[in-house]
């Protein structure tokens, strides 16, 4: 999806309770998605809702993480594919809070597939910001603030248009071991091709850098 196509919108809960984390987008037949952080349940979940373009009126909410447990969800992102099948990651704490991880499942038609975990390091390390662009065809990327190593970088994973397997993760910011990164993002063009960008203070201030990726690359 063009960046140029995504909107962001400001949802507030019918029942009046407050939310955070807000981001959607719309659709080509005008339907608004939102994903948002929810405390509903005594820790934060990810929810989410449609807004119908012709009513005007948000369709019930669908808690998208599946965990049962206590732990925190949290920075949702959402993209959406030329079939409108819809693309949620998010920073999960299922795993312990000094364990963060970035979880992802995918919306086709009105079901939601299982939670995938996108980041493959298996040692103790934190995980968060993600975001996901598509494209058209349903090739997706993800990017993420990761501290694996004891490091501080920005990384990134491929997931094939169909696949529910996410390729081993990229580190895209190596070379740079001791700047600190942070509020990455990322769009994937038409062709596959996916560009990210990232604060980066590898001079000793808060530039911003861009890298990318080619349509076929996984790393």
């Amino acid at each position: 999806m063009r960046l140029s196509e995504l909107k962001t919108y400001h949802y507030v809960r019918p029942n009046g309770l407050a939310s955070a984390g807000t981001i959607g987008l719309k659709g080509s037949d005008g339907t608004v998605y939102a994903v948002w952080e929810d405390s509903r349940n005594g820790n934060t979940d990810i929810y989410f809702s449609s807004r119908n373009p012709s009513t005007g009126a948000w369709a019930a909410e669908t808690k998208v993480n599946t965990d049962t447990g206590t732990a925190g969800q949290r920075t949702p992102s959402i993209a959406i594919d030329g079939s409108g099948n819809l693309y949620v990651v998010w920073a999960d704490d299922r795993n312990g809070t000094t364990n963060t991880d970035i979880y992802f499942a995918k919306r086709t038609g009105t079901t939601w597939s299982a939670n995938i975990k996108v980041n493959s390091d298996t040692a103790t390390a934190l995980q968060n910001a993600p975001r996901i662009s598509v494209s058209s065809a349903g090739i997706a990327v993800a990017v993420w603030y990761d501290a694996r190593s004891s490091q501080v970088n920005i990384y990134s994973a491929r997931l094939a248009a169909g696949s529910t397997t996410w390729s081993t993760n990229f580190n895209i910011t190596t070379g740079y071991t001791t700047a600190v990164k942070a509020a990455p993002d990322v769009v994937v063009a038409s062709d596959g091709t996916a560009w990210a960008a990232w604060q980066d203070n590898r001079t000793g201030g808060g530039d911003v850098y861009v890298a990318s990726l080619g349509p076929t690359a996984t790393a």
